[in-house]
């Protein structure tokens, strides 16, 4: 633990040597180096020891003050031989080549240098095994990327190859519904048009009926009122004719009255007959306009036909002048102008 301390500590002091060194405060820088050198030789850390001196000699080779450079090369003659990494034993070989360089002894340096040749060999076969390791690597990596990309692109390839058909599926769904739809409606359109054509030929036959119907009601009340005339004129010529007979006279009023009942039934019956329908139609005009009252109900009976005034008159006991109020007041509840047909519109309901 306590070896750890100081290793870190002289850690630091190699930053702080170095900040000198380049400060250019050699003398300083050398002390710091030449502090780390001492302490990594004596506790075994030769890689650290190696760097030191290595720094060391370089101040010396600037400063040209070689005062422990003697020391230094004997303690990496020490060292060298429990070095593991080639690359360190390179530095440290070229370090004690220098030195001998210096110091003139060609003996040393020409087995140095071929020492210092040998590892240079051996690091480049190191280098090239590392090399081959990592383009083998690379190899291996970008086969595995080819590779990947490759599964990539087939499972994009499937994805697409599905959206695809999940597409053309929607796209045929979508096609198939609305036919579908078109059909039915068309098929509710032409029910609707066989319905309206089969409702209009019943109305029409309904509204030929009713108006056979008023025609009749029409003739029944033409000849009630001719007869009514003759009744009339026949009590005017008893008062004015002295000689009668009266058996003759009795019997042609027996008959004008008889013609008068006749009438009567067959207007009983037009209405009876009308009197289911009357009462549809006067319900639904009662729902849709609930302001109407009954006796308006019962004259849009007759205003339906287009029976005039006149003839209502007839029918109901009220006069000429009373029906046309009763008809402005009719259209103005169910929000007609005047100038529209109230017949034509009761038609419609």
């Amino acid at each position: 633990m306590v070896l750890f301390i100081y290793t870190f500590c002289f850690a630091d002091y190699s930053s702080l040597a170095q900040y000198y060194f380049e400060l250019k405060k050699y003398d300083i820088a050398e002390k710091l180096f030449l502090e780390k050198w001492e302490f990594s030789f004596k506790n075994g850390n030769n890689r650290m020891a190696l760097y030191a001196a290595k720094e060391i000699l370089r101040i010396y080779d600037i400063t040209d003050k070689r005062t422990d450079e003697d020391r230094i090369i004997e303690s990496l003659k020490i060292i060298e031989p429990k070095l593991k990494a080639v690359e360190e034993k390179i530095i440290l070989t070229k370090l004690i080549k220098d030195y001998y360089l210096r110091k003139d002894n060609f003996k040393d340096f020409k087995g140095i240098s071929m020492k210092l040749g040998e590892l240079n060999e051996e690091q480049d076969k190191l280098s090239q095994k590392e090399l081959s390791k990592t383009v083998d690597a690379i190899d291996s990596y970008i086969i595995k990327e080819i590779y990947k990309e490759k599964e990539d692109q087939k499972k994009q390839n499937v994805l697409l190859i599905f959206l695809i058909a999940l597409l053309s599926a929607v796209f045929i769904g979508c096609i198939i519904i609305l036919r579908m739809r078109k059909k039915k409606k068309e098929e509710l359109i032409e029910k609707e048009k066989i319905i309206f054509e089969t409702s209009k030929k019943i109305l029409e036959k309904d509204l030929q009926l009713q108006k056979e119907k008023v025609k009749n009601l029409h003739l029944n009340l033409n000849l009630k009122t001719e007869t009514q005339k003759a009744f009339l004129e026949n009590i005017k010529k008893i008062k004015k004719t002295k000689n009668i007979e009266p058996e003759e006279i009795i019997k042609d009023l027996q008959f004008k009255i008889n013609n008068l009942i006749q009438l009567d039934k067959k207007d009983n019956e037009l209405i009876n007959e009308s009197s289911l329908e009357n009462k549809l139609f006067t319900d639904k005009l009662s729902e849709r306009f609930p302001i109407l009252t009954q006796q308006e109900l019962r004259l849009c009976v007759y205003f339906k036909l287009n029976l005039s005034g006149k003839e209502i008159s007839l029918l109901e006991k009220f006069t000429v002048g009373s029906i046309r109020v009763y008809k402005a007041k009719i259209k103005a509840k169910i929000g007609l102008n005047k100038e529209e047909d109230l017949s034509e519109f009761l038609n419609t309901i």
